[in-house]
């Protein structure tokens, strides 16, 4: 009887949840197949961390975060295969090429060591591994757009600089 009641409970949710993931997925994807697959991983990922959920938001709620790093965490892996795959195919240089690339490098090193303001340099760095603002905003607990507007200066700042 508590494992119909419980397996009726998933059914529920899943019909429940269903259209609102996989629109989410598609949205981020654009391709219905990779949807479809990034929907039943959080189904997947929800059934088998159940027992975390805490009760502090809906349970929605929840299952929503779940579908959206799930497609996230997608978008991040493809792009690095993406990246690597183009970079081995058409990806050459010349001697001079990689000399230009090492003093850019150089410059760009000593000028971030040097920075004045050290937060700014932190919050570059995280953006350049690949976070986004908002996991920048959680890892250095600042507001979301504070992280924007410190990349966007960086960024800024750098190509100014490089340019010289």
């Amino acid at each position: 009887m508590a494992t119909e009641i419980r397996l009726q409970s998933i059914n529920d949710i899943y019909r429940t949840n269903y259209s609102k993931i996989k629109s989410l997925h598609y949205k981020l994807t654009r391709n219905h197949h990779t949807a479809e697959d990034l929907t039943q991983d959080t189904f997947e990922k929800a059934l088998k961390n159940r027992p975390s959920f805490e009760n502090r938001a809906a349970f929605s709620t929840w299952l929503y975060q779940i579908a959206l790093n799930t497609g996230i965490d997608y978008l991040r892996k493809k792009r690095e295969t993406m990246l690597t795959s183009a970079s081995k195919e058409a990806y050459t240089t010349t001697p001079e090429e990689e000399a230009i690339g090492r003093e850019t490098e150089k410059k760009l090193t000593r000028y971030l060591a040097n920075h004045q303001n050290k937060d700014y340099v932190v919050t570059f760095l995280l953006e350049i591994k690949g976070h986004s603002n908002t996991e920048i905003s959680q890892l250095l607990e600042i507001p979301s757009g504070t992280a924007r507007a410190r990349v966007h200066r960086m960024r800024r700042e750098l190509t100014d600089h490089l340019q010289k």
